[in-house]
């Protein structure tokens, strides 16, 4: 693997750790802030769907939290990674360090920032799905591909908003639609019997299934992880493609 790409990679936590530091400085929680809010929006918010949804709360809240916790990670990842670039121009454009460390840094953030916000959908997929470490080894393969795919869509995005100014707000309006088609609010189940197309077309649904059925349900699907990890491998074959226009970036910041 190409040393400039590594380090790349190292000064990006670096840079995600800083940033997580200034924005709770002199905060008595801190970035346990996160959690709280995390658990009493899902406490809030599961309560009321459980009845909307007519759903136990030992079979929604688990899903629910797990489900809002990856969202919020991928909603924030790539938001945030096409803003990285503009946001540090200078940096690019004058001291010339590299796109790499801005758009990783925007992921690494993310991971930090939902490490802390974890121990909420933990306790509940521990105490009310009575779930396994087996599940838990059954859902890494899913949970990989879904983490490699935000990684890789994220740095497409990041370079891809540079150039073309209005994109964000594109992506923002897509991911507005993609939260009510994705099942998030609501489980698979729910609409099993329908089958709409535009929720089995949708990518984001094997992506989050890959992992959270083995996770919550114990249930493991050769198809939906096959399905899962193509998805990553295209994601990640386009940001090989967009790190070959990496060099033009100085230009169109």
């Amino acid at each position: 693997m190409n040393p400039g790409f590594l380090t790349a990679v190292l000064l990006s936590f670096r840079v995600a750790r800083s940033e997580i530091a200034s924005r709770y400085a002199r905060s008595v929680l801190g970035s346990f802030w996160v959690t709280l809010q995390q658990a009493l929006y899902v406490a809030t918010a599961g309560l009321l769907f459980h009845r909307v949804f007519n759903v136990t709360l030992a079979d929604y809240l688990p899903f629910f939290a797990v489900s809002l916790l990856f969202w919020n990670f991928l909603s924030n990842t790539l938001l945030e990674s096409m803003e990285a670039l503009s946001a540090n121009a200078p940096m690019v454009k004058d001291r010339g360090f590299s796109p790499d460390i801005f758009l990783f840094a925007a992921f690494g953030r993310n991971v930090l920032i939902s490490a802390h916000a974890l121990p909420v959908p933990a306790v509940l997929i521990a105490v009310l799905s009575g779930s396994s470490l087996g599940n838990l080894v059954l859902a890494l393969p899913g949970l990989v591909s879904f983490l490699v795919a935000t990684a890789a869509v994220s740095y497409v995005l990041g370079l891809v908003a540079v150039r073309y100014r209005d994109f964000k707000r594109l992506i923002e309006s897509l991911l507005q639609v993609a939260f009510l088609v994705t099942p998030i609010l609501w489980k698979p189940s729910f609409v099993a019997d329908q089958r709409l197309a535009i929720i089995y077309a949708n990518p984001l649904v094997y992506l989050f299934d890959a992992w959270r059925e083995p996770l919550i349900d114990g249930v493991f699907s050769f198809r939906t992880l096959a399905l899962s990890m193509a998805i990553a491998l295209l994601c990640l074959f386009a940001a090989v493609l967009a790190r070959r226009q990496a060099a033009r970036i100085a230009i169109w910041i």
